[in-house]
C-alpha cells in the first residue's frame, strides 16, 4: 500500500502540486511528510492511550493526530484528498468528516478494512455483510482485545458515507465486495495496480531460464508475496504442498519471491 501511494504521488507530481502524508516518513523527498510528528503523544500518555484502545476495544478511535493537518497549508489548500490504508495505529476513521470536509475524496483500497469491524482480511468470514459482531477471530490483523466490532463496522460505514469518497478497488473481487457494502454508491471504481514497464518488460526467456537453472521446456509457476510463502493471507501452504508434490518432476518449476520465505 505504501509503495503504491508513493508511486502514484510521484507520478502525479508531473502535472499537479501533490504532497504525501504518512505515519512514517521513509524517504527524503521534500513533498513527503510525517503526520503529527511534533504533536503526537509521548511517554506515559502515549502508553496509556495504547492500553485504553487495546483493552477497551477502541481500536484507533483516539488517534486524532492527523487533525493537525488542518493547520498545514499544504493540506489545507488541497482540493482533492487521496486516502490509502488508514489502519496501523495512527489514524481514527472518526476524524474523516472533519478532515475531508468540502473536498473531493478518492480512496484507493489495498485490503478489506473499510468493510469490517476490525480485521483487514476477512478470509472465509461473511459477518461483514451483516455488520460484524461476535467476531470469531479477534487476533486477525489488526488484532483487538475486546469485541466492539458491531459498533465499529456501523460507525465506519457512517463516516465513510459522510465523506462520499470515490472508492477505488484494484481487483474485481474487491469491487464486488464494495458493491455489497455500499449498494447505493455510484462512485465505485475498478483501477488495477499499475506496472512500471521501464522495469518490468519482456526479456530473453531462454537466457532467463538458463540463468536460474530452469529447463527450457519446464512449466513455471511464479508466486510473489510479502513474507513469501509464510504470508498467512496468500495461501503459502498451498505452494508448499505443490513444492512437495512436484519435487521430483523435472517438467515443473515453482519460483517464489518474497522476504522471510521458507526453504
Amino acid at each position: 500500500a505504501a509503495k503504491v501511494a508513493y508511486e502514484l504521488a510521484k507520478r502525479q507530481r508531473n502535472s499537479f502540486d501533490v504532497h504525501l502524508f504518512s505515519a512514517h516518513r521513509k524517504r527524503n523527498d521534500a513533498w513527503s511528510h510525517e503526520i503529527g510528528k511534533s504533536t503526537a503523544p509521548r511517554g506515559v500518555n502515549y502508553h496509556l492511550l495504547n492500553i485504553a484502545q487495546n483493552q477497551f476495544g477502541y481500536q484507533d478511535a483516539l488517534r486524532t493526530e492527523p487533525l493537525s493537518l488542518r493547520a498545514d497549508s499544504r493540506f489545507a489548500e488541497a482540493a482533492i484528498v487521496h486516502l490509502h490504508n488508514l489502519h496501523g495505529g495512527y489514524f481514527s476513521y472518526g476524524i474523516l468528516p472533519q478532515l475531508c470536509e468540502n473536498r473531493t475524496v478518492v480512496w484507493t483500497l489495498h485490503d478489506e478494512h473499510i468493510l469490517t469491524g476490525h480485521c483487514a482480511v476477512t478470509l472465509n468470514c461473511q459477518k461483514w455483510i451483516s455488520g460484524c459482531g461476535r467476531c470469531p477471530d479477534l487476533n486477525r490483523y489488526p488484532a483487538i482485545k475486546k469485541d466492539g466490532t458491531a459498533f465499529w463496522a456501523s460507525a465506519k460505514k457512517e463516516w465513510v458515507n459522510q465523506i462520499r469518497p470515490h472508492l477505488v478497488a484494484p481487483s474485481s473481487w474487491l469491487l464486488d465486495k464494495l458493491k455489497t457494502a455500499f449498494p447505493n454508491s455510484d462512485q465505485l471504481h475498478l483501477i488495477p495496480n499499475g506496472v512500471d514497464t521501464e522495469v518490468y518488460e519482456p526479456k530473453d526467456r531462454k537466457a532467463a531460464r538458463l540463468k536460474f537453472g530452469i529447463p527450457e521446456n519446464a512449466f513455471v509457476l511464479l508466486f510473489a508475496a510479502e513474507l513469501g510463502t509464510n504470508n498467512p493471507f496468500k495461501c503459502g501452504n498451498v505452494i508448499h504442498e505443490l513444492i512437495r508434490h512436484y519435487a521430483d518432476n523435472e517438467e515443473v518449476r515453482i519460483v517464489t519471491i518474497g522476504k522471510e520465505d521458507s526453504p
